[in-house]
């Protein structure tokens, strides 16, 4: 009778460790190699640099001591995030922005906003008149940019939401999709405290 045991004497824990640390290493080189191999296309890239939220008001039937209409915040309100950004090309083809979009997020809701358009952009200054100190040449889609090019402006969102809903975002970025290529995420800030409201007197 065969002792196999003695036959076969069992593997030492210590050369189990050393395979498994070569494996590893080997797996590790490899996908290295395959990421120098293969390097991630330049393209675009972006940062928002600045959010603003304005609370427009609606005239009240209210008056005041000069018998002046007074402007008062309506509950339910639409609220309108002005936020400039800029998108720059490191690769070598132009790109053509194809969509601009806000994304806010409350919890597990997401709420996401078209810029407004080109005519739209007029008409809020138009409408707001105490946005036009902050008035900014727009960013518009189908903006072409240039291999080594940069393009910034400034892009209007609204949304269908209270004041108090603003207040407990968990976050808000600017997504932007090109003619070709992948979809960005603009982010900018990460201190929701820096972010004013333009109306003198909202919270």
């Amino acid at each position: 009778m065969f002792n196999f045991v003695e036959e076969f004497p069992s593997v030492r824990p210590g050369h189990v460790m050393k395979l498994g640390a070569i494996a590893t290493t080997v797996v590790v080189m490899m996908l290295a190699a395959y990421v120098l191999l293969n390097p991630l296309p330049p393209g675009p890239q972006g940062q928002v640099l600045d959010v603003k939220l304005y609370v427009p008001h609606t005239q009240t039937s209210e008056v005041d001591d000069d018998t002046a209409p007074v402007s008062a915040p309506q509950p339910n309100r639409t609220l309108l995030v002005l936020s400039p950004v800029k998108i720059h090309n490191t690769g070598d083809k132009p790109f053509s922005i194809f969509d601009l979009s806000g994304v806010l997020r409350l919890g597990n809701a997401e709420y996401d906003s078209a810029d407004v358009s080109a005519e739209d952009f007029r008409k809020v200054f138009q409408y707001y008149p105490d946005l036009v100190a902050y008035e900014q040449h727009p960013l518009l889609r189908h903006s072409v940019i240039q291999p080594g090019a940069t393009v910034e402006g400034l892009l209007i969102f609204n949304y269908p939401l209270s004041e108090d809903q603003w207040d407990m975002r968990t976050s808000f970025e600017v997504k932007a999709s090109f003619d070709h290529g992948d979809d960005i995420v603009l982010s900018g800030t990460d201190r929701p405290e820096s972010w004013p409201r333009l109306n003198a007197d909202a919270r």
